[in-house]
């Protein structure tokens, strides 16, 4: 028994010696998101001076590269595709994103595409270097097909088409590690587009704060007993506010609808582009918005916070935020949105909120390389 053990070890031995010059290297390490150069194609051509100028490779579908394997044996190709799977992750706890398959509408036509990409060059010129993503894929709508078969939004409101199939038809976005999806851009107004895009600088500045460890300690020390706080902010009452403006500010001021508050009072709603335009015209005069944004800076001022507690179903305004993430966020929409003189005007005469503000700006502005 012995002896056949070493015969078949020697047999072993000579075939792989015997087929060891056929034995090559499959391995392609060159770069499968390079985009390459077409003056003849205007959207590809576009394509390139954006990935030339700014590193980002774009792309309208989730198919980045395709290699020839081999031929088949009637001589048929056999390739190997390389494509981007927003449901990919390192881990999931909850095996939730796994058992999921983004499927996407996309955007076919030139024009719209060449739509996308001027607006995607204006924002990544003005996107600090550090901060861009790799990635970029654009499409009109995305949504996504449990393993079970139940199709439902990935982004924005959803809409039954007559395939059956469910989309997402609102602009927003996600990120995946080096790679953030957007819909919606070739259709969205300007106003939409600034919006649009200061979310996915939010995000893309969220997703690296977090790695200022030492800084964010001491961002939470400043008020380490009072996250998860229920009611700590008081707001006013229709009788309080039914002086100013014939008794409506309050309806508008904090979108107080019988006992549900909304989101107007929100540094990231409140504050948005546009806003001051649609407060006017709905005929309040112009220092209802100036007025209404000290009213709100002077109920979470005081405790250190500029944003109340967030849930799954909406905006519990009186309780403080849930998490030191939480808060860490809200300061750092503040900071990306408005300027270091506007967030003095506003927050100046709160020093627990200054002193949260001037960590995160130090963070965005030495640390990150973002000029505020």
């Amino acid at each position: 028994m012995k002896y056949i053990v070493i015969t078949i070890v020697a047999v072993l031995t000579f075939c792989a010696c015997q087929k060891e010059d056929a034995l090559t290297n499959e391995l392609d390490f060159s770069n499968i998101f390079e985009i390459t150069d077409n003056p003849d194609d205007a959207v590809q051509h576009a394509r390139f001076e954006i990935y030339d100028q700014y590193k980002v490779s774009v792309y309208f579908n989730d198919t980045v590269g395709r290699q020839l394997i081999r031929n088949d044996i009637n001589g048929n190709p056999y390739y190997r595709y390389e494509t981007l799977d927003m449901a990919w992750t390192f881990f999931d706890e909850n095996d939730a994103e796994n058992n999921v398959t983004y499927k996407y509408f996309y955007i076919k036509d030139e024009e719209r595409q060449l739509k996308v990409l001027e607006r995607l060059s204006g924002y990544l010129e003005n996107l600090n270097e550090k901060m861009r993503p790799a990635i970029m894929m654009v499409v009109d709508s995305a949504y996504l097909v449990r393993a079970d078969g139940v199709v439902s939004s990935a982004m924005g409101d959803m809409e039954i088409l007559e395939t059956g199939m469910v989309a997402g038809r609102n602009a927003d976005f996600r990120s995946n590690f080096r790679y953030t999806l957007v819909t919606s851009l070739a259709d969205i107004d300007d106003s939409a587009t600034e919006n649009l895009f200061l979310e996915i600088t939010q995000s893309l500045a969220l997703s690296k704060i977090v790695n200022f460890t030492d800084k964010l300690g001491d961002f939470e020390n400043i008020t380490p007993d009072w996250y998860d706080q229920e009611g700590y902010f008081s707001y006013p009452t229709d009788a309080m506010m039914e002086n100013q403006y014939a008794g409506e500010s309050f309806e508008y001021l904090f979108a107080y609808y019988g006992t549900q508050y909304l989101d107007y009072g929100r540094p990231d709603s409140f504050f948005e582009v546009g806003y001051d335009e649609r407060i006017l015209g709905l005929g309040f005069p112009s220092s209802f918005v100036e007025d209404s944004r000290m009213v709100y800076a002077s109920i979470l001022g005081p405790w250190g916070f500029v944003m109340p507690a967030s849930t799954t179903s909406g905006v519990t305004m009186q309780d403080t935020p849930n998490t030191v993430e939480d808060d860490i966020s809200a300061f750092t929409q503040l900071a990306l949105m408005y300027s270091p003189e506007e967030v003095e005007y506003y927050w100046g005469g709160y020093p627990l909120v200054m002193q949260k503000y001037n960590i995160i700006r130090d963070i965005i502005e030495n640390d990150m390389g973002i000029e505020l």
